[in-house]
């Protein structure tokens, strides 16, 4: 998966503390112990237990301009992911075989059924990274939102477009979180999150990681590691 050119869309890029990388970089080089120890501390997501009802993959079956392309959100198996932030960055893989250009459609419902954020969007193949618009208690703590990322294939035939859909819950940070992540940044808070099941927080930093170092192998390979325990691994 290449991270030289992502798609940025959305209203304002999600607020992860990873913008204080160049500061960690400068603490590791006077501490090259505590690199060596960091760098060797390898990432594992510890799958929730509980799934929602969805699919994180679909394609147009040979329908309108998508063909047999496929979109893929990029979530655990069961649908489902926990973030601790009031707006996640969601993420999906188109594997469309040329540059045309298309409009997607990304829905978050609340637990009523009431649509509470609608974005349409021009995307191109690959990454497509979608920010939700800022807004004060978008998400509640510990209620359950319903998305869905729709790729208009054919807007006279909505049967050949291609739709995605799955759940995310905001997780209360405990005192025991609180705790893990005071003063990580970084690689070291992808690894908290992902340690503790926080799927959203996890993947987001490590994408930004990649975009900020794209020929960083630690990164790309934390990125693999992610991917692959969520059966990914194609991508």
């Amino acid at each position: 998966m290449k991270f030289s050119n992502p798609l940025f869309l959305g209203v304002l890029t999600l607020n992860f503390v990873v913008s204080g990388l160049s500061q960690a970089n400068e603490n590791y080089q006077q501490s090259p112990q505590m690199l060596s120890q960091t760098l060797k501390q390898p990432l594992h997501f510890k799958l929730p237990d509980r799934g929602a009802p969805g699919n994180r993959s679909d394609d147009a079956g040979g329908r309108g301009k998508c063909g047999k392309n496929k979109l893929t959100a990029l979530i655990p198996q069961k649908n489902f992911g926990y973030t601790t932030s009031n707006r996640p960055t969601f993420w999906f893989h188109f594997s469309f075989s040329n540059s045309l250009s298309l409009t997607a459609e990304f829905k978050l419902f609340d637990e009523q059924k009431n649509n509470i954020v609608k974005l349409t969007l021009p995307i191109k193949p690959g990454l497509i990274q979608v920010n939700l618009p800022e807004k004060d208690n978008l998400l509640q703590t510990e209620k359950s939102y319903e998305w869905q990322f729709t790729v208009i294939c054919d807007s006279n035939d909505p049967t050949g477009n291609i739709t995605v859909r799955g759940q995310v819950v905001k997780q209360e940070i405990s005192p025991d979180l609180q705790r893990q992540i005071q003063g990580k940044q970084g690689r070291d808070l992808a690894i908290v999150y992902a340690e503790n099941g926080i799927w959203f927080d996890a993947l987001t930093i490590l994408a930004q990681l990649q975009q900020q170092e794209p020929n960083n192998s630690i990164y790309r390979e934390d990125w693999n590691r992610l991917l692959n325990s969520v059966g990914l691994q194609d991508l």
